[in-house]
């Protein structure tokens, strides 16, 4: 007997260390895996204004995000003052949920927009589109988004911006900003 019990320890040491060596930690949920958000904003695309937006998560409480928009032949129906061609937008939100960037949001932005403006011709007595503007604006929206299991969201937001900078013409100088939207979270 006395030669196995060498073996037996070795044994013994062997299986108790690989089983209380397997730690198991809970597995991450898949939302927090997911760093980005792609959505269409479809509240525009009935006003002939089609936006593509992309959001990167930093960490549960703000992202960092992007968006690009064109539009064929759209008055702005806030403004007849001016007709938007395409506009690319660059902001940050921070969210006040403690849920991962989801919820309630502010969020800050710069756009830089390009499209003409009316103006009245003197010589036609008319009113025309035929002045070209480009501007840098700057503003904010409120907004909440929703989240499901399935990583699909719905997103609502309004605000307006203020033309800071024009490279030329003149348009409005606060411009509102409204988008219902619906993405995926991958």
């Amino acid at each position: 007997m006395m030669k196995y019990t060498p073996y037996f320890y070795i044994f013994a040491f062997l299986v108790s260390t690989t089983t209380f060596s397997q730690v198991t930690t809970p597995p991450k949920e898949n939302n927090m895996l997911n760093k980005h958000d792609l959505s269409i904003d479809f509240f525009n695309a009935f006003l002939n204004k089609y936006q593509i937006s992309y959001e990167y998560i930093l960490n549960d409480y703000s992202s960092v995000g992007t968006s690009i928009s064109y539009s064929p032949n759209i008055i702005n129906v806030f403004s007849l003052a001016h007709k938007e061609k395409y506009s690319l937008k660059a902001n940050y939100r921070f969210y006040f949920s403690n849920k991962r960037a989801q919820g309630f949001f502010v969020e800050g932005y710069l756009r830089y927009s390009s499209g003409k403006y009316l103006y009245f011709n003197n010589q036609t007595n008319r009113a025309e589109y035929n002045n070209t503007y480009q501007s840098i604006y700057g503003g904010f929206n409120i907004g909440y988004k929703y989240v499901t299991k399935q990583n699909i969201f719905f997103e609502a937001s309004a605000g307006f911006g203020r033309a800071i900078y024009n490279f030329k013409g003149q348009p409005n100088a606060f411009v509102p900003n409204i988008k219902l939207s619906i993405g995926k979270r991958f």
